[in-house]
C-alpha cells in the first residue's frame, strides 16, 4: 500500500463497486404553474458500476498532494460520468 522512495512516501488506492437497484420507484410529483403536475417515470430495475483511483505523494512530513478520478457507468438513463481532481492534505 505504501512505498518509501528517496525520503518521500507514495500511496495509491484503486476501488470498484457493482450496484443493483430493484423495483425502484418514486412518488415525487411537482406542480409547475402554466404546465401542470409532473411525475417521474417508472424507474424499474437498474445496475451500474462505480470506480475510482487516487495517487498521493508526501512532499513534506505533514503535507501530501493527491490526484484522483471517480466515475460511474451504467445502462439506460445512468450513462457514464467521470470526474477528476487534485487535493492537498495537511496533518497536524
Amino acid at each position: 500500500d505504501r512505498i518509501q522512495l528517496s525520503g518521500h512516501d507514495e500511496a495509491g488506492t484503486l476501488w470498484a463497486a457493482q450496484v443493483w437497484g430493484f423495483k425502484r420507484r418514486s412518488d415525487v410529483t411537482a406542480t409547475v404553474a402554466g404546465i401542470g403536475t409532473l411525475a417521474s417515470a417508472a424507474l424499474g430495475d437498474a445496475q451500474w458500476t462505480e470506480y475510482g483511483a487516487r495517487l498521493g505523494y508526501k512532499v513534506m512530513q505533514a503535507v501530501t498532494l493527491d490526484v484522483f478520478m471517480n466515475g460511474v457507468s451504467g445502462g439506460n438513463s445512468i450513462g457514464t460520468k467521470v470526474h477528476a481532481g487534485a487535493g492537498m492534505r495537511y496533518r497536524f
